[in-house]
């Protein structure tokens, strides 16, 4: 589990293997062609997972992607690069990292899309137990560690625990004898980080890949279930049932709605379903949705971790830095002219840490809600696609490059997590300085007993907002009252833009000319500030570009969120699809009764109806559901043709 992905090839290569050539194994026992031949005929790769049109088994697929969460994370770190190597090679190397990362768990996702069930259940049982072995074993191997390392400061001496360090930097300590440290119980005397070092040294592999052990367990349940399933079919206990069908369930209920009428009048919907989410039976989120939604949440819980770590490290130092200036205070008696300097300091690093620990959960909430967010906003996309509404999208993005778009639904998971991530680190500086914000603004005047000084000051500056924002409010309400003419009907919700007493309006401009000039100065200020706080706030969304209109396109994020909708769009349409499904079905039973030989056989003895009949048949009952088509329609010479269309437009408007 916690190994570099270069050793998980081995356990890998026998089911990576099988999934290479399954195809010429099939190819050899079914037509006994020698493998030399075979093997110059055709080379198959099974491809471990569409990423386009899945959607059966998504769980199973997202559980598979969350098992690999670790190895991204190593992947980041960089601590794959096993020697030294130049700068610019660090590109290829993390790309021959991300290609062994896909190989070490290339046979969880082949095991579930093989259609060799009973085989495939065997081997995916197989590699994720061992894979489960290893981690578990790995994990309680390091529940107890031989040393814990520390830094060297003069807490050690106040805690009688010099004489059981070693000399040499970095100070080791053998865990065992932790406990026989006088003063190391009294919590005053030991640093934070000390304590979190040893919860973490004896649980640091819990910690961070129990995600990991719970999704390889997930599969291994998994695997079970399709081995008893597919030995009971195997058997003769149950019928095999088609495991991925063209058109799937929810795109044929999809296509049913559309022909459906609308209902006169819609049903009321609950707050949850106005506000938040509604769910929808006739469609469902492709197994990349789900994969990529289950990879983020576990990337960015291990993410948190990480970074709690280093806070507890940059903690610690902090810690004996303020021991230190302490310490000069002593000296100094107090009356050092730097006192009071330090104490703002000490202060600020107070400040710095609680707020930094208190937005944790704020800065997680907002990414947790981003990611449901993107779900919602990929359903709602993909929906106004179909329809054929292209009015939310940029102008140039209404005609993608076909090829950008190809790559881009090969981008997207990657770029999602990324951008997840590094949101999350975003905002949660962003937030932090907010919280030293109001925490100097608000909270700090009243610990220091200067709350009316402080509240003199915050109403001083509310009122002067309030004051700007009321002439601002004032000139509106002036133009509207006395420089446009009165509405030329009872029902316009407004005025005419027409202009009414020139001479005044002209004097009106004249004189507020000068001080909107300086309005503009604190409006342009604004502006910057707004577009800051929003652009941070909105990093990790990558289905909204935070660029202006006309840069979109250098937004590489939401270019690629564009062209994976079109993708799916082109793919996966269920009117498109259920075309497909109706030419594909008809075909076939075209060439079966070709291939039917004897008369008895032949379909049922009933009135045959002709094909252009029918057509026409269907063409009525389609104008008579949708008389809008009618007006429509390519007139024809003839008056029969007029007299019908005639008929059916006054039927429409009866």
């Amino acid at each position: 589990m916690s190994s570099p992905p270069h050793l998980d090839q081995i356990r890998s290569m026998p089911i990576t293997r099988e999934g290479v050539f399954p195809a010429d194994e099939s190819l050899r026992s079914r037509t006994g062609i020698p493998e030399t031949v075979c093997c110059r005929v055709t080379l198959s790769i099974r491809s471990p997972l569409d990423f386009v049109g899945t959607f059966s088994n998504r769980w199973s697929y997202g559980i598979a992607f969350g098992a690999t969460a670790n190895k991204i994370m190593f992947l980041f770190s960089e601590g794959y690069q096993p020697l030294q190597i130049p700068q610019w090679a660090q590109a290829f190397v993390l790309l021959i990292g991300g290609v062994e990362v896909g190989l070490s768990h290339f046979p969880f996702f082949a095991c579930l899309s093989s259609e060799f069930r009973l085989v495939s259940s065997i081997l995916g049982f197989s590699y994720s137990l061992t894979c489960l072995s290893l981690g578990l074993h790995t994990s309680l191997q390091k529940l107890r560690p031989a040393f814990c390392l520390f830094h060297s400061g003069p807490w050690w001496e106040q805690a009688g625990a010099g004489r059981f360090l070693s000399t040499a930097p970095p100070r080791s300590l053998p865990c065992s004898q932790l406990h026989q440290i006088p003063a190391l119980p009294h919590l005053d005397l030991v640093p934070s980080g000390l304590l979190l070092l040893q919860f973490l040294g004896r649980y640091e592999t819990l910690v961070f890949y129990w995600p990991s052990l719970l999704c390889l367990s997930f599969l291994l349940g998994r695997f079970l279930y399709m081995f008893v399933k597919s030995l009971r079919v195997h058997l003769g206990w149950e019928l095999q049932t088609e495991e991925k069908p063209f058109l799937e369930h929810h795109q044929a209920e999809h296509v049913k709605q559309l022909l459906r009428r609308p209902p006169l009048q819609e049903k009321k919907k609950s707050w949850f379903q106005t506000m938040i989410y509604e769910w929808d039976p006739c469609f469902q989120f492709p197994s990349r949705m789900i994969g990529t939604t289950v990879l983020a949440f576990i990337c960015l819980y291990l993410f948190i971790v990480i970074e709690f770590c280093m806070f507890m490290y940059v903690r610690d130092e902090l810690d004996v830095f303020e021991g230190k200036l302490e310490s000069y205070i002593t000296s100094m008696n107090q009356t050092g002219s730097l006192t009071p300097v330090i104490l703002q300091v000490k202060e600020l690093m107070n400040v710095t840490k609680g707020v930094w620990v208190v937005t944790i959960l704020p800065a997680f909430l907002t990414c947790a809600s981003y990611l449901f967010h993107i779900l919602a906003c990929y359903r709602k996309h993909i929906k106004r696609l179909w329809a054929g509404n292209k009015h939310f999208l940029p102008l140039k993005f209404h005609n993608p490059s076909s090829a950008e778009s190809v790559v881009a639904i090969a981008r997207y998971s990657g770029w999602q997590i990324a951008y997840i991530l590094w949101g999350y680190l975003i905002i949660h500086v962003v937030q932090s300085l907010c919280g030293m914000m109001i925490t100097y603004g608000l909270v700090l005047p009243v610990i220091h007993n200067r709350g009316l000084e402080m509240l003199h000051g915050l109403g001083i500056g509310i009122l002067t907002v309030s004051i700007v924002l009321g002439l601002m409010i004032l000139q509106v309400w002036i133009a509207a009252s006395f420089f446009l003419q009165p509405k030329m009907g009872t029902a316009d919700k407004q005025k005419p833009l027409a202009l009414n007493n020139r001479k005044m309006f002209h004097n009106f401009n004249y004189f507020l000319f000068f001080y909107n000039v300086l309005l503009g100065l604190g409006a342009c200020l604004s502006r910057l500030l707004i577009s800051c706080i929003l652009g941070t706030w909105l990093i990790a969304r990558i289905d909204r570009t935070i660029m202006q209109n006309g840069y979109e396109r250098a937004d590489m994020g939401f270019s690629a969120w564009i062209g994976m909708l079109y993708v799916d769009h082109y793919h996966t349409n269920p009117v498109l699809v259920s075309f497909c499904h109706i030419l594909i079905t008809g075909h076939r039973e075209r060439r079966l009764q070709q291939a039917i030989k004897y008369g008895y056989l032949n379909q049922s003895s009933g009135p045959r109806i002709s094909a252009r009949s029918r057509t026409r048949w269907l063409l009525l009952q389609t104008l008579i559901n949708n008389p809008n088509l009618v007006m429509l329609r390519k007139s024809k010479s003839g008056h029969g043709s007029q007299e019908f269309t005639q008929i059916l437009l006054t039927c429409s408007e009866s």
